[in-house]
């Protein structure tokens, strides 16, 4: 038996399902939070470690190692543990690598290690969001709490690129930057703490709830879970789409700031700007289209439509010099990388057993991450060697085109 936390003296109220809701994902946004500091300041540690744009795709991509490595083990660490445990082993991970990272000086090894540390997060995180969050809400009623998780990283996307390349444009230094992601991450820990609980109830096939008095083994793997996961096509069509949709989409987004600042002639807080308001839109749509899966269970129709927009702003992101044609680029960004993961995490929860809900988010996750960093390294290579261009017209087009071949292969099998 998982080695939970003691269960709750009283069941608690339905409204507590948001409450849930904001302190997991409170916590999993610290993850793409750290994630993203390279991200904001790719140019300067560029120059910093002497590194070009093929190095620095793996100093962004170990997040995404991590993520892969920890993606399984993840799960059999809620089994062990409980998603209790297991968040707040990921937030002190961060924390230390922060530290680590801040006083790596130019040692370019000890900083990958420091980001290898925090990309552990990153890998528990994304498996653990999940099943916290579904087991409080009806498998019918998820895709509005889905589509809010879903913006995790959208939001991370929208708030670090500006604060982050202001203190630099302010400051002159990167490290200022560590040092305040590690204070936010202790005080996440101490409100998750506070504040996070698991359900002790499940649901019935009516989504009614039915109380429990002996606890929740919420986040454990019962035996043979992995077996019933690969088995639903629903995990298989959310995975595979997830490898794709996250490489294309982790290929423009780690890139575009650089890209804007080395091409537009712009500063770096409005080239991080630009990729702030893509995320912002991308916060938007994810709740809108989540909300429209709920209402319509057109979840697989607004998938492919999210993809179609991702087409179109990975073709020209990467070869307009003209800044005002990224207004438009920024509202696709917000349709497919808001809209695009949102429809998958609802139909991996409303089509996954519920008893194997955290296999098949292990799943997802290492899909996720193995995409991420297919995505980043593949078009830093590219891009070093053969332009902006062709690096998405050779990545990221390809990559949003298998989506919509994985949707359409799934088509009748999944809602």
């Amino acid at each position: 038996m998982a080695n939970q936390a003691a269960p709750n003296k009283k069941n608690l109220p339905h409204w507590y399902a948001w409450v849930v809701l904001i302190v997991v994902w409170l916590a999993a946004f610290t993850a793409p939070a750290n994630m993203v500091k390279v991200t904001a300041l790719a140019a300067p540690i560029m120059e910093w470690f002497m590194i070009d744009e093929a190095s620095v795709s793996w100093v962004m991509s170990m997040f995404y190692i991590m993520g892969c490595v920890f993606a399984f083990p993840a799960a059999g660490i809620m089994k062990k543990l409980g998603i209790r445990k297991t968040v707040v082993i990921a937030l002190v991970f961060e924390i230390a690598g922060g530290v680590l990272g801040v006083v790596s000086g130019n040692d370019l090894s000890v900083f990958m290690v420091s980001r290898a540390l925090e990309g552990v997060s990153w890998g528990l995180l994304a498996v653990a969001g999940i099943p916290a969050i579904s087991a409080w809400f009806a498998p019918a009623k998820r895709g509005l709490p889905m589509g809010i998780w879903g913006i995790w990283v959208a939001v991370a996307f929208i708030v670090g690129p500006l604060l982050f390349a202001g203190m630099f444009d302010s400051l002159g230094e990167w490290q200022p930057v560590w040092w305040i992601n590690v204070v936010f991450d202790a005080v996440i820990l101490v409100v998750f703490l506070v504040l996070y609980r698991d359900a002790n109830f499940s649901f019935d096939e009516q989504g009614n709830r039915v109380d429990h008095t002996d606890g929740d083994l919420q986040g454990e793997v019962p035996k043979g879970a992995y077996r019933t996961a690969f088995k639903a096509p629903a995990v298989l069509c959310a995975a595979i789409a997830m490898l794709f949709m996250c490489g294309a989409q982790m290929a423009i987004e780690n890139f575009l700031p650089t890209y804007i600042f080395e091409n537009l002639d712009a500063s770096l807080t409005i080239a991080n700007l630009v990729a702030s308001g893509g995320a912002v839109a991308g916060v938007v749509f994810s709740i809108l289209l989540g909300k429209l899966s709920d209402v319509t269970g057109k979840t697989k129709l607004i998938l492919v439509v999210t993809v179609v927009f991702g087409l179109i702003y990975s073709w020209i992101a990467f070869q307009t010099t003209n800044l005002a044609v990224y207004i438009f680029i920024v509202i696709c960004i917000g349709i497919a990388e808001g809209g695009g993961p949102a429809m998958l995490f609802t139909i991996l929860a409303k089509g996954c057993p519920e008893e194997a809900l955290p296999a098949g988010s292990a799943i997802l996750a290492f899909m996720q991450n193995l995409g991420m960093l297919i995505g980043t390294t593949l078009i830093g290579t590219v891009v070093s060697n053969l332009g902006w261009a062709v690096g998405a017209h050779y990545v990221a087009v390809p990559l949003y085109a298998l989506v919509i071949v994985v949707a359409l292969l799934f088509w009748k099998r999944v809602k």
